[in-house]
């Protein structure tokens, strides 16, 4: 009639030999060892100082909207990150690393919301954009002569 069921929990391959299930310590031990978390917080902080500050300067000078949003990035970076250091969690990292990402992030986000600020004055805006087709040029002009060197 019907071929034999596998023992419970098992599953049956193509050809009707039952395939032990995975235990679950083994699968435990298979999931952290490729999810090594150990670097979550120093990606998180990259992410935020190196990604989404920038990002969110950007779209402020394109867009009026985004500029709370980046006002509030800013400002909730420096309050928890100087109740980070104020307390001395600073996670895995010493202090001085800590501060120099905390004030890198703070330096970041703060100058994109002046120069969001600022290129909506119509005598500066010219000149925000001369600086950023400049800044443009430059890592444009690096970017190919890394390029070169590495692969030339």
């Amino acid at each position: 009639m019907s071929a034999p069921r596998a023992a419970r929990g098992a599953v049956v391959r193509r050809y009707g030999v039952p395939k032990p299930p995975l235990d679950r310590r083994a699968a435990l031990v298979i999931f952290l060892r490729s999810m090594d978390l150990s670097d979550l917080p120093e990606l998180t902080s990259g992410f935020v100082t190196l990604l989404l500050l920038p990002t969110l300067g950007v779209i402020g000078l394109m867009n009026r909207r985004a500029l709370p949003v980046l006002a509030w990035t800013v400002v909730a970076w420096g309050v928890l990150g100087g109740l980070a250091l104020y307390t001395h969690h600073t996670l895995i990292w010493s202090r001085n690393r800590f501060l120099h990402g905390w004030a890198l992030g703070l330096g970041l986000g703060t100058g994109f919301l002046v120069i969001a600020f600022l290129y909506a004055d119509k005598r500066i805006k010219p000149w925000i954009r001369v600086g950023l087709a400049l800044v443009t040029v430059v890592v444009f002009a690096r970017s190919v002569l890394e390029f070169l060197e590495r692969y030339a």
